[in-house]
């Protein structure tokens, strides 16, 4: 009879589709908490977004000079963005967007080749509700593929030494990953110690070396030097691109300072903003499960779990002892600490009943109601914060929406701004058809837009006549644009 309730059960297709309904759910509300995010919370764009918009519009494919940008994948995606779709927030936002949805599917697949499909769906639960993760997966930053390259990389790395199927695929997108992450500075440290690593234990050497084995990764030894030679190039072509990319003016050595900033961003409970995010990046619980994970993990040193996370930890805690801002870069590791840390406590509670069904079942609901405590304190968390803490409000514009908005049923203008505002204006008047960014020395009769910091900054002709004031939501500053009318003279 138990048989027969069995096999009737497997074939109900809610029951055999239950981790695919689980995981398409999943990732259908992370999409949408993004896209929601990067409208609303945080509303705008920060200064960060703001400069890194420069890089994009300095990019002109006609001349390979102008490419010689760090991350440069991610401008020319943004660049693309721009031609298709013009410049608005979400057009500023989308490659990011695009880009973490990849970086969860990758961290997806990395936590199903590594864990049990229970364990997998509930760590996926928490790290796409962390405030961290959502407010990475919005902003236009290199942050994103910090967080990209990783997953990508150590999930590639982990297909292709466990000798899954489709290893030579396997091989070539493994060899695509760490090209393009040599776009990305510091990315070159990390490759070259994984290298290193690999070169020096002897399973790993042998994969990689032995006669029998090299022909396998001809096609992705070719790949990666496609993908590397304009790199190459624009490093031989431009010796201060390679100061960039190496990132070595980028560390401060300000030692006591950097352990500070790094205590702010883990540890301290009380919230503080660094650079428009609010610290600390995990939450207590999550911080505990964390630590539970690398306890675990210290116990079963032999695996190769132990090999590949241990080693991301020891080469990328010098740069965050150099350069506190790159908590991205070990966001990935932490998060499989956090999902080993899950598979300890449910395995321990099983371990003390493990012939007690009703014990077993307590168990899990207690995980389970902790998972959703912890999902729904870090988007309670992330919206609550982004939206009404004053210091991160007052450090994201929405200039960007308030001039598109101003400009739909209007005449073309003209656009006046002071220095922090050009990288915006650049990009917004080189796709508009009816923006033009002008000096106010050389601005003609006609409609213009005069942003708040240089009306403050300047003093306004006396024949340009004031029609409007474009004016935000927020008590502080609410004044950005103003509207003035040149007359002929």
């Amino acid at each position: 009879m138990n048989a027969v309730k069995k096999l009737a059960l497997s074939k109900l297709f809610l029951y055999r589709s239950r981790y695919i309904i689980g995981y398409g759910a999943l990732m259908l509300i992370f999409i949408a908490s993004v896209v929601a995010a990067s409208f609303y919370a945080p509303e705008g764009l920060s200064a960060q977004e703001v400069n890194n918009i420069q890089a994009t519009n300095q990019l002109n494919l006609l001349h390979p000079s102008s490419l010689a940008v760090t991350n440069l994948p991610l401008h020319l995606l943004q660049l693309a963005s721009f031609s298709i779709f013009g410049v608005s927030i979400l057009s500023i936002k989308l490659p990011v967007i695009l880009l973490s949805i990849v970086t969860s599917f990758a961290i997806f697949f990395l936590l199903r080749r590594w864990f049990k499909s229970n364990v997998s769906i509930l760590s996926m639960f928490i790290m796409l509700t962390t405030g961290q993760y959502i407010f990475i997966a919005q902003q236009f930053s290199s942050n994103i593929l910090y967080v990209l390259y990783s997953a990508t990389i150590l999930l590639f790395a982990s297909l292709v030494f466990q000798k899954a199927k489709y290893s030579r695929l396997w091989k070539v997108l493994l060899a695509f990953s760490v090209a393009l992450s040599l776009y990305t500075p510091y990315f070159w440290y990390i490759i070259l110690g994984l290298l290193l690593v690999a070169l020096i234990h002897p399973h790993t050497r042998y994969f990689i070396l032995a006669k029998k084995n090299r022909l396998s990764w001809l096609p992705a030894v070719i790949v990666g030097l496609i993908f590397v030679s304009p790199l190459v190039y624009l490093l031989m072509t431009n010796p201060a691109f390679t100061s960039q990319i190496l990132g070595l003016d980028g560390l401060t050595w300000t030692i006591n300072s950097n352990l500070k900033s790094l205590l702010y961003a883990f540890i301290w409970v009380a919230p503080s903003v660094i650079d428009g995010q609010i610290m600390p990046i995990i939450g207590t619980s999550g911080l505990l499960l964390t630590i539970l994970g690398f306890a675990s993990i210290l116990r079963h040193g032999h695996t190769a779990r132990f090999y590949m996370i241990a080693t991301w930890i020891v080469l990328a805690a010098p740069l965050l002892v150099l350069k506190p801002q790159l908590t991205t870069i070990i966001t990935v590791p932490m998060f499989i600490l956090l999902a080993m840390g899950m598979e300890t406590l449910i395995s321990e509670w099983y371990s003390l009943f493990p012939r007690n069904p009703y014990a077993r079942v307590t168990g899990l609901l207690l995980i389970i109601g902790l998972v959703g405590v912890m999902s729904i304190g870090g988007i309670d968390r992330y919206i609550n914060g982004y939206r009404f803490l004053p210091e991160v409000v007052r450090q994201h514009s929405v200039d960007l929406k308030l001039i598109n908005k101003s400009l739909k049923d209007s005449e073309p203008a003209m656009l006046v701004t002071a220095e922090a505002g050009k990288p915006l204006c650049d990009a917004l008047t080189k796709y508009s058809s009816k923006l033009d960014y002008v000096e106010a020395a050389d601005a003609g009769p006609g409609k213009v837009y005069v942003s708040r910091d240089f009306k403050y900054q300047n003093s306004i002709p006396e024949n340009w006549q004031l029609q409007e004031i474009l004016v935000d939501g927020r008590s502080q500053e609410a004044d950005r644009f103003y509207i003035y009318k040149i007359s002929q003279q």
